[in-house]
């Protein structure tokens, strides 16, 4: 599950968490998990750097309350509009943490 940060004040969403609120420049957020988005455009890429295996595949999500975010895309067949969730995770050749959208 992903984690998102609420203005306690106004109440607009922030990933990842900022130290005041753009709109009201309150300083004081909660803690909110969004659960399951929806894959709003993806893309392929054939150029790689080493390490990678082409095609990479990239995807633009929207989760609850506008949130979106870039993440590379765990899928055989995405389709636009499909529902995916957001899952953490370690990449597997280099050791690195990894955000990543499959389908739940």
């Amino acid at each position: 599950m992903l984690k998102a940060y609420r203005c306690k004040n106004c109440g607009t969403v922030f990933r990842p968490r900022r130290l005041r609120c753009i709109n009201c420049k309150s300083r004081e957020f909660e803690e909110i998990t969004l659960n399951h988005g929806k894959l709003v455009s993806y893309t392929l890429i054939y150029a790689t750097r080493e390490g990678y295996q082409a095609p990479v595949k990239i995807g633009l999500a929207e989760f609850e309350q506008g949130v979106k975010f870039l993440a590379q895309l765990d899928c055989e067949n995405p389709e636009i509009g499909m529902e995916v969730i957001a899952v953490n995770t370690v990449n597997k050749d280099n050791g690195n943490n990894l955000l990543i959208l499959r389908k739940p």
